[in-house]
């Protein structure tokens, strides 16, 4: 009887626990992690409990997307300024896109630490696009979300707390010219691969954000504020912060979708069974610099290209909308465009390109399902419902790169990589469309295996979330 009323006790606590928490609309990390401890059990999070609602002033923002306007607050007098929510410093992360220009950092001040992360300390730069070569049962993919190793690492290195400070991304410079061929807003591939690698592994949306416009553009911030001088940066100091220690008990991997649960939405978007997601939206978010449409369609095979060459065939999804990355973006000022502005896009995604028809889109209740090629482009669509929006919104991580080399039915045998029947091939009129609806995908007779090699397509597989299997056990769960 004591040990029935205990558990019962337990119940009822982390019931109140979690209700509260439910009310207040947070993933508050303490009540989370103290439900967890007393039932000895892993939260694990929906999509729709890990989205973020942007205020519809960009600038009243205190994670998710923010602003020069508050940053340069912030830079005035950390200590008193900061959110109430955050006791540690502020961190901000510079990246810079390749090229010959001018580089200008912010300034540290007192509480603010300032890096450069576009060269990686360990001489592996992937780390620092927040991606590693990892197996995830199907294939080795280069373009994976790293290990919690890794996380860890990075995070040790420059004596980063995420349960304390809060982290800001921010791109030093957008070289777009914000031209279809050279569209601005390309830098919010990485920052926002930065939030989603973060929130993945189990970071509370208040400490984390990304910068909306890059640090040297528009003129947002004042000459005090900025140096061109790399050596004002901060000095790292290493710390021992682990994710095994901080999130064992917080699951938040349905950000990640895995091959065979997309494969089970594009069959079933309105009943897939998967749990933590709605109904799916599935949203292509490729665009392409010559034929804007090209990929998607797949009316130019030779522009979906696999690891180091075209792909084995084109097309997209089953059931997605083309919604490519650019129109989210202002293209004149290189920031994201107004909350409303966003909105209707959503709701109506005859507004990111004619070929959808007009008075298709997003429906409350719906989970976001984004995706592109190497799940990059995709993150700037991605910032737009997850942190902007806040719609629930998940990520098929590995994207078109691997869905396109999973061929068991191409029309040249000599360029099939899986044996016919199995069921994890992806180029059937059940799970892959060309054109805007037509069945089947796009062959693409010049393609070459050769360039799979990298991926060591595993003919046997029987799982496509080994990854995400081996981050669970990571974190002890």
């Amino acid at each position: 009887m004591k040990y029935f009323k205990s558990v019962l006790a337990i119940g009822l606590i982390s019931t109140t626990l979690l209700t509260a928490c439910k009310k207040k609309d947070d993933d508050n990390l303490t009540t989370l992690l103290l439900a967890g401890i007393l039932l000895n059990t892993v939260k694990v999070s929906t999509a729709a409990e890990l989205t973020t609602e942007s205020a519809d002033n960009y600038d009243e923002n205190n994670y998710g997307l923010v602003t020069s306007v508050k940053l340069s607050k912030w830079l005035d007098n950390w200590t008193a300024n900061k959110p109430s929510d955050i006791s540690g410093n502020l961190v901000i992360v510079q990246s810079f896109p390749s090229g010959s220009y001018t580089k200008q950092y912010i300034i540290p001040t007192n509480g603010v630490k300032v890096y450069d992360w576009t060269s990686s300390v360990f001489n592996q730069s992937d780390r620092f696009a927040y991606r590693a070569s990892r197996d995830n049962g199907i294939i080795t993919d280069p373009n994976t979300l790293p290990t919690g190793a890794i996380t860890d690492e990075i995070l040790q290195t420059y004596g980063i707390d995420p349960t304390k400070d809060l982290i800001v991304f921010a791109a030093g410079s957008d070289r777009g010219a914000g031209t279809l061929a050279s569209p601005k807003g390309s830098v919010y591939q990485n920052l926002g691969r930065a939030v989603y690698w973060l929130r993945y592994w189990g970071v509370d949306r208040k400490n984390v954000a990304v910068l909306n416009g890059a640090i040297d553009a528009n003129g947002d911030f004042a000459a005090n504020y900025i140096s061109t001088d790399s050596g004002v940066l901060s000095a790292p100091t290493k710390g021992t912060f682990s994710v095994k220690d901080a999130y064992g008990k917080l699951d938040n991997t349905v950000l990640v979708q895995p091959l065979e649960n997309v494969i089970n939405i594009a069959k079933n978007p309105t009943s897939h069974g998967i749990y933590g997601i709605g109904n799916v939206f599935i949203a292509d978010a490729r665009h392409n610099t010559t034929t804007t449409d090209a990929e998607f369609t797949g009316g130019t095979v030779a522009l979906t290209l696999g690891p180091s060459g075209a792909a084995l065939f084109a097309g997209h999804i089953k059931g997605a909308k083309f919604t490519p990355w650019p129109q989210v973006v202002d293209q004149t000022t290189g920031k994201f465009k107004s909350k409303a502005a966003i909105a209707a896009l959503w709701s109506d995604v005859s507004g990111f390109n004619s070929i959808n028809p007009a008075g298709t889109g997003y429906t409350s209740g719906q989970t976001i399902l984004q995706y592109c090629r190497t799940n990059a482009r995709s993150m700037v669509t991605g910032i737009s419902t997850f942190l902007i929006l806040g719609k629930p919104t998940v990520f098929y991580e590995n994207s078109l790169i691997e869905w396109t080399a999973l061929s068991a039915y191409h029309t040249n045998a000599a360029l099939r990589t899986l044996p016919s029947g199995h069921k994890f091939a992806t180029d059937t009129a059940e799970l892959t469309e060309s054109g805007t609806s037509t069945p089947g995908p796009v062959y693409n007779g010049a393609a070459s295996t050769a360039q799979y090699s990298v991926f060591n397509i595993n003919t046997n597989a029987t799982t496509t979330r080994k990854n995400i299997d081996e981050d669970k056990a990571y974190k002890g769960q």
